[in-house]
């Protein structure tokens, strides 16, 4: 499995990261994390905002295969852990009806059968 580091100016455009991870998984490595960079010292220059992070996966979302779509991790600072960032596509809910946005920004309603 990999695990990328979303960098500025380097990887942080739909097109090299759709080249990256059709890549991988041609060659049997499943793109795993597709990681925000750390807070580290000297490296602010490198460091993308989470909205890139959540702009590109909306970009891929659609493009890639399952399998070829990895989660947006941010590890947190202090070792709380890591956590999986991803574009809401919840437009709204309302009783029953939850209406989602679909990666071709088309919206559809969705209704949740009735609570047991």
């Amino acid at each position: 499995m990999n695990q990328t580091v979303l960098l500025r100016g380097i990887n942080d455009d739909r097109t090299t990261l759709e080249t990256l991870f059709r890549g991988l998984v041609r060659w049997r490595v499943r793109p795993y994390y597709l990681l925000q960079a750390d807070p580290v010292r000297g490296t602010s220059h490198l460091r993308t905002p989470i909205d890139t992070g959540l702009r590109l996966m909306e970009e891929l979302q659609g493009r890639l295969t399952g399998i070829a779509l990895p989660k947006l991790i941010v590890d947190t600072p202090g070792g709380m852990g890591k956590v999986p960032l991803q574009p809401d596509y919840v437009v709204r809910r309302s009783g029953a009806r939850t209406t989602l946005r679909t990666f071709r920004g088309v919206e559809v309603d969705y209704l949740d059968p009735p609570a047991s």
